[in-house]
Formats: structure tokens, C-alpha cells, sequence
């Protein structure tokens, strides 16, 4: 409380990216795939923690079924299944996973960190990779940058995505495009 309390007072103003997801503001990430869907199941659920989130995984990882994307952005075009696709303008999800390393959050761009689809021997590596910000060594993944993109899903018109950890069904395409520096924050004063 002190150190929030001191920074009202001696602070610095720092100018950062959002994105609009579908229309809807996000300042943090958005994803389609899997872990929209056990974000969807922890918000339902009636138990919170870690360990919650934890068993929640492991129980949709057996009966997942990746998804098959097409993605027009202002730079490239990918079409192909995806595990989970991370729209991201920070560098990690709230349990220290490493998504988007080397992510600035006034760059003017954000990331789409598609994690294809690998085989079960696969998964404890992948898991090593994204706890040690090696995101972009493993096999199995990818990332797009871009000012400007558009997700669709052949053959749904809507998708489970969620929103800085907000559950939601959007229309797609799901179109997201940065708003450069359009949140002022308040950081500690360099001294």
C-alpha cells in the first residue's frame, strides 16, 4: 500500500498500447483455442487457485482438439491448426508462462503466438520452453507481428475467446488492431 501510495506522488508517466479484440479492450492478452476454454472452465467452476486452473488443464488436454485458423494480417497470411493462439501486447499470462518474449508494450505492435499442434511426448518440453522464455525455440510454435489482424475459424461463425481473462463468444473473423499509446499509467520515479 505504501509503495502504490508513493508512486500518486513520484511518479512517471508511461504511454501504453491496448488492443481491441473483437471490439472489445484489452490491455494485457486475448486467446482462441485451448486455453479460452479452460479460462471459460475456471470462470464456471466453483474452486479458484492455481490448483484449480492446474486440474481444469489437465482434464481438457486429454480431449482437445486443436482448431484450424486463418489469419490475415498487415505483414502475412498463416492458415493451419493451432493448439492455442495467444493475441498478445505483453510477455506473459499471469503464472509467469513466457508467451511473447522480447514484447514491448509501447511498440506500437502486438503478437500472435500460435502453438501448433505437437504430439503428448512433446508437452513437458513445450511446458519447459514457455517457463523459460524460450517461446520461440520449440518446434511447435510461432509468432506473427502485427498492427493489424483478422482470425477466422472455417465453419464457425462465432469463437470462445477470452479477454484479459474474461471469457467471451465473439463473431468472426475476431478482428484485433493495436491503439498505440493510448493508456497513460503511472510507474515509480527513476531516482
Amino acid at each position: 500500500m505504501d509503495g502504490a501510495l508513493d508512486v500518486i506522488w513520484q511518479h512517471k508517466l508511461r504511454a501504453l498500447d491496448t488492443l481491441h479484440v473483437g471490439g472489445n479492450f484489452s490491455v494485457h492478452l486475448a486467446d482462441l483455442g485451448f486455453n479460452a476454454l479452460v479460462v471459460e472452465r475456471f470462470c464456471n467452476g466453483d474452486t479458484r487457485g492455481p490448483g484449480a486452473y492446474i486440474r481444469i488443464a489437465l482434464q481438457e488436454y486429454l480431449s482437445y482438439e486443436p482448431v484450424t485458423y486463418r489469419i490475415e494480417t498487415d505483414r502475412e497470411q498463416f492458415e493451419g491448426p493451432a493448439f492455442m493462439l495467444t493475441i498478445a501486447n505483453a510477455t506473459t499470462f499471469g503464472s509467469n508462462v513466457v508467451i511473447n518474449p522480447d514484447s514491448h508494450l509501447d511498440d506500437g505492435e502486438f503478437e500472435l503466438c500460435l502453438i501448433e499442434p505437437f504430439p503428448a511426448t512433446a508437452s513437458l518440453g513445450i511446458l519447459y520452453h514457455l517457463y523459460t522464455d524460450a517461446f520461440d525455440t520449440s518446434v511447435y510454435t510461432r509468432r506473427l507481428r502485427c498492427r493489424r489482424a483478422s482470425i477466422q475459424v472455417p465453419g464457425q461463425p462465432r469463437v470462445l475467446v477470452q479477454v484479459d481473462g474474461e471469457p467471451l463468444e465473439l463473431d468472426t473473423p475476431v478482428e484485433v488492431k493495436i491503439n498505440p499509446r493510448s493508456l497513460q499509467v503511472l510507474t515509480p520515479a527513476l531516482t
